[in-house]
């Protein structure tokens, strides 16, 4: 290998950082380098180097990019009055098609055999529909805009996608649910989809896992204040601090609250018009993160609460016009991440979680007043051990402590009262990779146990990529994986009443998923990204609330469904990314399979027969566009297939426009969402806004 030793000092430009991308195969050319946050880039020469000139005193984040990789440097680079800072990064086992590599100073961590779809987030989106519209396969719910908000997989209710934020699941050990509305979009930098749940997820998971991650994005400075306003009574108010302090890291916190009167008009059963009541909502949200790296050591602290109310309007044959929700939630946690050269990476992680729900209608047909607790604690070791040759095995414990408290104000004696569960887990997988050239292997298996008192519950899972790469890359994705999803607290032991029976002795949910698929990337006027992807997915014991005695309901293991899905993505970005569009189809079909049912056989209520998503992007100096266009097909709300929700298309448009004076940063934001007025229902009767807009303001110090 040659070493091209640069030259400090290029007539008036005086270097600040250089370094060198490299491979087993040696420099890697055309890579390019970017200061984040900051408008510097490097383009690596033959040689592999790349050079900064000129750089600010101050704490920078390294990262380059390759065709659609990113790889990233985990350390700050501090830059001071002094010699320029050489900074090498080893790219040991190639470019990884599907998946980012994170560089350290003593390790590398490859996730391509876990990871399926990443979204980084460069700006605060508007909510958190406009994340999930870009990830195919998950299908939203709602009743309206604001209030609660889940996720579906083709195939699968809301309760089968385990959601984290930093590490901590964030599911309701009430509902099974996770109310996606309650997490701070400000905090996010990044989103990741794992869609086969017992490859990567060795603690459960029936039906993949959801990560949000929090932390410094590229558009960030110091300082920054946002406020909006639209149609509806839409209002939202942010503000976000962020701070680098050498020698102690970095620390950021943000507060954002929103409010939305949902008084938009409809049209009932009987085609009279009416207005939507009920419907409003209101709820603050804060949180903060702090990171720092102590000699080999890399401390991160993180977490958010949330205050919201919202209006239960119900549907619109029967409206609800006094019930209501409050909710709080405190989520928090810490991690310690230390490198022994011996042993490998390892990482302790303890995460707490408290939520408070109360449900209140006085004047409904039955009233109720109803109360509950959440509370839970996890303490999670995990450790990448050393490559042993091409093989880097890791290893996983758990154990997770559960407390549920229901109370009934209005009828005491049927009160849920206190609930407990602990889950001690186990897990572990081992990965292979190598590179044959032209041809490119990567490969994985993992598996886990969890243990609830004396019964033990398994998850496995295994995945493998090929690929050949000489100027453009062709290659394949194979998947299977089993997993599971653990009987709810409130489900093993609810209070029985006149309504409801629990079952003790239910067993958990289970799930066989398989998948097979390919990928193409070439460049052709810039670069295209081509993917298709057949998944078959098969569940088992579902968990439904049957009538059992009378009038009463009891939930049973007797439900079980077939998913067979086909996905299609086009990824189009131009030379200098000035314009991106990305196209993706699902077709997918779910069927019961219930036994002795005269729906089996029969489509899963609430699952489209097909989504179409188109997203063109346009950025260009001061003026960033975004168009969408979503077309969903009809989605079955009766297990005959009796009736259907109408299949419906929508279109929404954001412009945004910024100027910089000095070290401000001024943002102008307008954003149109279903500009062509379409009537639509994510729920049965449960009518969804109109034509809305909105207008924001934002300055970044």
């Amino acid at each position: 290998m040659i070493l091209a030793l640069p030259h400090l000092l290029l007539g008036q430009e005086i270097l600040k950082i250089y370094g060198q991308v490299i491979s087993r195969d040696g420099a890697m050319s055309g890579v390019s380098v970017v200061l984040d946050k900051t408008p510097y880039n490097s383009l690596t020469d033959n040689n592999g180097f790349y050079y900064f000139y000129n750089i600010p005193v101050g704490i920078y984040s390294l990262s380059c990019r390759l065709n659609f990789n990113h790889y990233k440097l985990a350390e700050d680079l501090i830059v001071e009055d002094g010699p320029a800072i050489r900074r090498d990064i080893y790219l040991d086992e190639g470019v990884i098609n599907i998946a980012p590599i994170v560089v350290t100073a003593n390790r590398y961590d490859n996730k391509a055999n876990r990871q399926e779809i990443a979204i980084d987030l460069r700006e605060k989106p508007a909510n958190v529909s406009e994340i999930i519209a870009k990830i195919p396969g998950l299908n939203v719910l709602a009743a309206g805009d604001g209030g609660e908000l889940y996720v579906a997989p083709n195939g699968a209710r809301p309760e089968a996608l385990e959601v984290y934020v930093d590490g901590r699941k964030i599911n309701s050990i009430l509902t099974g649910k996770a109310d996606l509305n309650q997490i701070p979009l400000g905090a996010l930098r990044r989103v990741e989809y794992y869609p086969t749940a017992g490859a990567i997820n060795e603690n459960g998971g029936l039906a993949g896992r959801l990560d949000f991650i929090s932390g410094k994005r590229a558009d960030e400075e110091y300082l920054s204040i946002g406020a909006s306003g639209g149609s509806f009574g839409r209002s939202d108010y942010d503000a976000r601090y962020n701070q680098s302090i050498p020698g102690y890291g970095n620390i950021e916190i943000g507060w954002e609250h929103s409010k939305r009167k949902n008084n938009y008009k409809y049209i009932d059963y009987f085609g009279e018009q009416q207005i939507r009541r009920n419907a409003d909502y209101r709820s603050d949200k804060v949180y903060f993160g702090y990171a720092a790296c102590v000699k080999e050591m890399l401390i991160k602290l993180s977490g958010y609460g949330y205050d919201g109310s919202n209006g239960i309007p119900g549907k619109t044959v029967t409206p609800s016009l006094n019930a209501r929700s409050d909710k709080f939630t405190l989520s928090t946690g810490g991690e310690v991440g230390l490198s022994v050269k011996k042993v490998g990476a390892i990482n302790m992680r303890y995460s707490y979680q408290n939520r408070k729900t109360e449900y209140r209608d006085s004047v409904g047909i039955t009233p109720y007043l109803t109360q509950y607790n959440e509370l839970e604690n996890t303490l999670e070791l995990s450790v990448s051990w050393n490559k042993v040759g091409n093989l880097r095995p890791e290893s996983r414990f758990a154990i997770a402590s559960e407390k549920l408290e229901g109370k009934d104000n209005l009828r005491p004696a049927y009160a849920l009262g206190i609930v407990k569960r602990n889950i001690l887990g186990l897990g572990g997988g081992i990965g292979y990779s190598d590179k044959l050239s032209p041809l490119n292997i990567e490969c994985g298996i993992s598996g886990g146990a969890d243990k609830v008192k004396k019964q033990i519950y398994s998850s496995y899972g295994g995945r493998s990529s090929l690929w050949v790469e000489h100027g453009f890359k062709l290659g394949m994705n194979l998947s299977y994986g089993k997993s599971y999803r653990l009987p709810g607290l409130a489900e093993l032991n609810w209070k029985e009443d006149v309504f409801v029976i629990a079952n003790p002795d239910l067993r958990p949910e289970r799930s066989f998923q398989g998948s097979i698929g390919t990928f193409a990337e070439f460049p052709v006027w810039g670069r295209w990204r081509l993917s298709a992807e057949y998944r078959d997915v098969r569940y088992r014991d579902l968990i439904y609330w049957r009538r059992s005695q009378g009038l009463r309901y009891k939930p049973v293991n007797i439900a079980r469904s077939d998913c067979f899905a086909a996905s299609y993505t086009v990824l189009y970005r131009s030379p200098g990314e000035i314009a991106s569009v990305e196209f993706s189809r699902v077709n997918s079909v779910s069927l019961n399979r219930e036994e002795g049912q005269p729906y089996y056989g029969k489509r899963v209520i609430f699952q489209p027969s097909y989504v179409n998503r188109i997203r063109v992007s346009i950025s260009y100096e001061l003026l960033s566009a975004q168009l969408e266009i979503q077309d969903v097909g009809e989605r079955y709300y009766l297990e005959e297939n009796t009736k259907a929700l109408a299949p419906y298309t929508l279109i929404n448009l954001g412009v945004d426009l910024h100027f910089r004076i000095d070290r401000l940063t001024l943002g102008l934001k307008f954003k149109a969402d279903n500009i062509t007025n379409t009537s639509y229902e994510l729920l049965e009767y449960q009518p969804m806004p109109p034509r809305t807009w909105g207008f924001g303001l934002a300055i970044k110090i």
